[in-house]
């Protein structure tokens, strides 16, 4: 081979030298040493080539077991140092002992794509970068970028993203720019104008963190093909519940921005984007996967331990069905995997020969088959089930153990309710326990409540009611005595359609009742009088908050128990979901003595506390005595962002029209108070910040240049409308994609983006006025100083472990 082989060079391999020793070498190499062993192996190798003239490569992983031996390799020979991860502290040690030894380097990143359904392009651009650049530094002449697909699998037309990166890497100097090519790779490659390759990519790395931010390594083969309810599914289950909805969202994103842009137009090198379909529709099956096995099994769980309950007994056998019968779930898994092996055929027929695709598709086949076999069985258990009124055991149809409650070892009469899908919000379970809260409040007051109610058009039940509707009739029909008198509105007024001060008093169309504004233009005007209070019995706070310190409705739930505490009335919270979650808790805790309607108290910029929890805390930190009942939601978990809980999203005030933007809002609310716009008056709110006198390139390229976790940074032109901050001027500015919203610290990207323009703009950005809402002086002394903002961010370390302690009493939810 090596006398036909044409080229130059002649890679030998010879990588992974643990094996040497445990075969007709184990002698020799306990005697004496592996790397002795090991270099006289490639010393006859070099002897018996080097009359072909030909330069010889091997992999240099010998450096990393054996490095005191490298000296006495031929050194006309080239070491291939090969590492496959990003590396933190540099590549150096991979090459300085042949570099030291006076031998030539070649650098071997690789485009991350073995055993993955789709490769992992995150860790291979930064492999990528840091390893070529390091190789530079190093005197390194060459670079390999492997593509190994040695798990059978592997498509190359997947391959592109890296591989291209690894060619630019290759001939600039110093570290090539990720940001600068994920910008120009869809419009180079594909002739995308759109942006929407790009931000298809990114999808699938977002997909990809998510998944390794639970424990998981990423979107693994092993994953893909793993029976949920064996005992290495169950493992990966257990990981993959709190991310699978993210995870989806994340590659149908990849999909449908894939699905718009070739609808629009020819675009170049379509196998390519064919095999980045493929990909995408293989994550969102893994993670689909594991939500409906979950769903099967916590189904037949229930139906099992409620054979003696005739509430549940009565829909068994329909129910069932749902399970097993024609596009019942069991046959949606087998229709996934039938509907890829398809997808997958063609898109391995396009690039190569079938000689391996049998041993692919077989696996599909076996995955399809054994949905068909669990659906034959829940159907037999129907069959058994309309005959005998008894089901089978878990067991006996595959569900090894519950994903979400026990397996008992015989039927019960009370069954442990599973983990919802859609929560029950405070005014959907007060409904649903026939409002007993606010009944014995009336019992306490002889018989008699007068209620005020604190809300606004969020304040929905889960049928689309109002509950100023619901209070009014259904709850004073319950309740002999019961009378709502009296409505309050906060900032944005009882519709949320306001989005300046001054709202005026009003009355609500519908019940007729008075509605009190509390968003006037002075202080006074935006707590309760308590005179509006010595009226009242009670007053009930429907409210859905934004979980960011600064959202004034936190403000005005403070202020009614301070009022209250003053005149006796008691305060009734109806919870709801904290919509960015309650599991993360970030961002500098506030100045004491800087309380405002902005911050109310001092607590991080993003707390991780419904409003109820957020009442608890405040109670018992301001020490008010003051009746105080929290109705819970029901389904709710510490870890469940808002698209988990199966609830409509209404827009909580005029500028917070999605998730998204709620997820970024905690980052640009810290510099709103600023000269900056973060696009109010366009149609993505809270997406994107600017000015007139910015220039946005400058900024992404200084915030990219970051590599902040979880956040790609793009610039952009837009123009807000009246009445908003640079109305009918263009802003340059930057678009914010937030890759991975579980690994994204947004009150930290708040201090970075004030950094950056006070950095390149110290002389018109405002940094002062940041403070208004920032409410934490040596935060903003230390970005002006021009520290670090990750330092910066550490010192905030502190004073949030002290405020977890304390917020410990008022958690209501599990984790």
């Amino acid at each position: 081979m090596a006398e036909i082989y044409p080229g130059p060079f002649l890679h030998i391999g010879a990588d992974e030298t643990f094996e040497l020793g445990r075969g007709q070498t184990a002698e020799e190499v306990k005697q004496r040493g592996l790397g002795a062993v090991y270099v006289d192996l490639l010393s006859k190798i070099h002897a018996a080539l080097t009359p072909l003239h030909r330069r010889l490569l091997f992999w240099g992983d010998m450096a990393m077991n054996s490095p005191d031996q490298v000296p006495r390799l031929p050194h006309d020979m080239i070491a291939v140092a090969w590492h496959y991860e990003p590396e933190p502290q540099g590549f150096a040690r991979w090459l300085d002992p042949y570099t030291h030894a006076g031998m030539d380097t070649w650098v071997a990143p690789g485009v991350n794509n073995w055993n993955r359904v789709w490769p992992n392009f995150d860790m291979a651009l930064r492999n990528i970068q840091g390893f070529v650049a390091d190789g530079q530094k190093a005197g390194s002449t060459g670079m390999l970028n492997t593509v190994w697909d040695d798990d059978g699998e592997g498509l190359f037309a997947e391959d592109w993203y890296a591989i291209l990166f690894g060619a630019a890497a290759a001939w600039q100097p110093g570290a090539t720019d990720i940001a600068r090519f994920q910008q120009d790779y869809g419009p180079v490659l594909h002739g995308d104008q759109s942006d929407a390759v790009n931000l298809a990519q990114l999808a699938l790395i977002a997909a990809h963190q998510a998944l390794a931010g639970v424990g998981l390594d990423d979107a693994r083969d092993a994953y893909f093909w793993a029976d949920p309810w064996s005992p290495e599914g169950q493992t990966i289950d257990a990981k993959i519940r709190p991310v699978a909805a993210e995870v989806r969202i994340d590659a149908e994103r990849a999909l449908t921005l894939l699905a718009r842009t070739r609808a629009a137009g020819n675009l170049r090198n379509p196998e390519a984007l064919d095999a980045m379909d493929l990909g995408a529709r293989r994550i969102d099956f893994l993670a689909f996967k594991f939500q409906v096995a979950d769903q099967i099994a916590d189904s037949y769980l229930r139906l099992y331990n409620g054979q003696q309950d005739p509430d549940i007994a009565i829909h068994t056998s329909r129910d069932l069905w749902e399970l097993s019968g024609v596009n019942g779930l069991c046959q949606d898994l087998r229709d996934g995997y039938d509907y890829l092996r398809t997808r997958f055929s063609d898109v391995w027929l396009a690039e190569n020969r079938p000689y391996w695709l049998n041993n692919v598709t077989s696996r599909y086949d076996d995955a399809a088959r054994l949905w068909v076999e669990r659906g034959t069985k829940i159907a037999a258990a129907r069959t058994q089930w309309q005959q005998t009124h008894i089901l089978p055991a878990p067991q006996d149809i595959g569900i090894t153990q519950s994903t979400t409650t026990p397996t008992p070892s015989e039927p019960l009469a009370q069954p442990t309710p599973p983990h919802q899908d859609h929560v029950a919000t405070g005014i959907d379970v007060l409904e649903k326990d026939h409002f007993a809260e606010l009944a014995a409040l009336a019992k306490s007051h002889q018989d008699r409540l007068r209620l005020g109610l604190l809300t606004n058009q969020t304040g929905l039940d889960a049928t689309g009611r109002r509950t100023i509707d619901v209070l009014q009739h259904d709850a004073a029909a319950a309740i002999p005595g019961l009378t709502l008198t009296t409505l309050f509105s906060p900032e944005h007024g009882i519709s949320g359609s306001y989005d300046q001060p001054g709202v005026p008093n009003s009355t609500d169309a519908v019940s007729g009742l008075p509605v009190i504004s509390l968003y006037g233009s002075q202080d006074e005007q935006r707590r309760p009088s308590v005179d509006a209070l010595r009226n009242l019995d009670a007053v009930v706070i429907d409210l859905q908050d934004a979980g960011v310190r600064f959202y004034t409705y936190e403000a005005v739930v403070r202020y009614f128990l301070e009022a209250a505490a003053q005149t006796g009335a008691c305060i009734v919270v109806l919870d709801r979901p904290d919509p960015i979650g309650g599991a993360l808790v970030q961002g500098p805790v506030s100045d004491p003595g800087s309380e405002s309607y902005v911050n109310s108290i001092p607590i991080p910029v993003r707390h991780g506390l419904t409003l109820g929890e957020l009442a608890r805390y405040d109670k018992e930190q301001l020490h008010l005595n003051v009746p105080l009942t929290i109705v819970r939601m029901r389904g709710w978990h510490r870890g469940d962002w808002y698209d988990s809980t199966g609830l409509a999203w209404v827009n909580p005030s005029p500028n917070l029209r999605d998730l998204e933007e709620a997820t970024i809002y905690p980052a640009l609310g810290l510099v709103e108070g600023t000269n900056i716009s973060v696009g109010r008056g366009t149609d993505t709110p809270f997406e994107l910040f600017g000015a007139p006198w910015i220039d946005g390139r400058a900024v992404a390229d200084l915030l990219n240049e970051r590599a902040l976790p979880a956040v790609r940074f793009y610039p952009v032109d837009f123009t807000p409308a009246k009445p908003y901050p640079y109305a009918g001027q263009v802003c340059h500015g930057v678009r914010i994609l937030v890759t991975n919203r579980n690994l994204f610290d947004a009150p930290e990207l708040g201090v970075e983006i004030a950094s950056a323009l006070h950095r390149l703009y110290s002389d018109p950005f405002q940094l002062q006025k940041m403070n208004t809402l920032l409410a934490n002086r040596a935060t903003l002394d230390a970005v002006e100083s021009g520290d670090d903002p990750r330092q910066i961010a550490a010192s905030w370390g502190q004073s949030l472990a002290e405020f977890n302690r304390h917020r410990q009493a008022a958690l209501l939810y599990p984790d």
